[in-house]
């Protein structure tokens, strides 16, 4: 079976929390309890943030005067991105491929989507099927830029929250790193 990656892409908004009765952090620490003590306080509380981006999330879901007049912003963001999208297409930058198949859990608003919750759902769902699979992050909110596998005795602080979740979660392996392909690659290795 081909392994297979999962990605998540941004970060969940800091004002997300698991739903009640789930107990995400309290049932990690029963199902993978780790050598160094971890409390759930440490593993409920989200990486900070900068004021900035908690400005920036409450204008953009209030949909107010502020974020109307960052409009000029979202325009110059949108033709950044679409000249990226461009030099892929046309081969001015080079898409880099890993030997596994990828499947992408990405965005489509800014802040509290539910990925991380998801990508756990995916990676339970394709482990029940018996398929080797990993998970590749860029570990938001971390103190480091080095590639690190994440354990069950890693600290959010070393490898970003959401990875440490979703490893204790599910018990497969993820790979954190500022470049998602030297990250599969790690994964892979």
């Amino acid at each position: 079976a081909l392994p297979i990656s999962v990605r998540v892409t941004n970060r969940l908004s800091p004002s997300w929390r698991p739903p009640a009765g789930l107990g995400y952090p309290k049932l990690l620490l029963q199902r993978n309890p780790p050598p160094r003590q971890v409390s759930a306080k440490q593993l409920a509380t989200p990486t900070q943030h900068s004021g900035v981006e908690h400005f920036l999330q409450a204008v953009w879901r209030q949909r107010g005067v502020v974020a109307h007049l960052l409009l000029p912003f979202s325009c110059v963001y949108r033709l950044v991105a679409a000249s990226r999208r461009l030099a892929y297409a046309v081969g001015l930058k080079p898409i880099q491929k890993v030997d596994a198949l990828v499947l992408v859990v990405g965005n489509v608003i800014v802040g509290g989507a539910g990925k991380t919750p998801t990508v756990i759902s995916i990676v339970k769902h394709l482990q029940a099927r018996g398929l080797h699979v990993g998970v590749i992050s860029r570990g938001y909110g971390r103190d480091s830029t080095a590639t690190l596998e994440v354990t069950p005795t890693s600290l959010p602080q070393d490898v970003g929250d959401e990875p440490v979740l979703v490893q204790r979660s599910t018990g497969a392996p993820v790979v954190v790193g500022a470049t998602r392909v030297r990250a599969a690659q790690t994964l892979l290795a």
